[in-house]
């Protein structure tokens, strides 16, 4: 090799090492904005694409099935064992309910701020999400863990993410009020 050609194939080699180093920033911002920080879970912007990608298919048996959980009583938690407590809580919730989805290969657990965490079963009935809901609540009882109400929706009708969400949330928050820590709400 000539000179001149070392040369050329030191500015190519430059050229690949600047383009792998962008990539690799890439990774690790992609990594950021669909993964929680704290509890290693999905983010909601990783949760809202898996469930736009899982409403696209037609409904029907096995079409999504959607769960929304809170920790209950979060605030507290923080007042009286500080932020790291919550944070305690907040990942013991986190998992709990992967524990519980582990059945479910293409279960996406997600949190969604604050206390609110969301799994997604894309190809799981109602009936599949209440266990799940159910396990993850008693194993933190079990733990001695904070508690959870959570909400269990399923679409059957070909709802959209929004309205498979929203039927979710309204089933977390009457689990709430009755203290009874899962409900189950038709979607629609």
């Amino acid at each position: 090799l000539s000179e001149q050609d070392a040369g050329f194939l030191r500015a190519i080699a430059d050229q690949l090492a600047g383009a792998i180093h962008r990539a690799e920033l890439f990774a690790q911002v992609e990594e950021l904005a669909y993964t929680d920080s704290l509890t290693g879970v999905a983010s909601r912007r990783a949760v809202e694409l898996a469930l736009d990608e899982a409403c696209a298919a037609p409904a029907g048996p096995g079409s999504p099935a959607l769960i929304l959980c809170d920790i209950d009583d979060l605030k507290r938690v923080n007042d009286q064992g500080g932020h790291e407590a919550g944070d305690r809580a907040l990942c013991g919730a986190a998992e709990a309910l992967v524990y519980a989805a582990r059945s479910h290969p293409d279960a996406v657990v997600g949190r969604f701020g604050g206390d609110e965490f969301c799994v997604l079963l894309p190809s799981a009935t109602v009936e599949d999400a209440r266990a799940v809901a159910t396990d993850a609540v008693q194993s933190l009882r079990t733990a001695g863990g904070e508690r959870i109400s959570c909400g269990v929706a399923a679409r059957t009708d070909g709802e959209s993410p929004a309205e498979l969400l929203r039927a979710a949330d309204e089933a977390q928050y009457r689990a709430k009020r009755a203290g009874d820590y899962v409900d189950v709400v038709a979607a629609g």
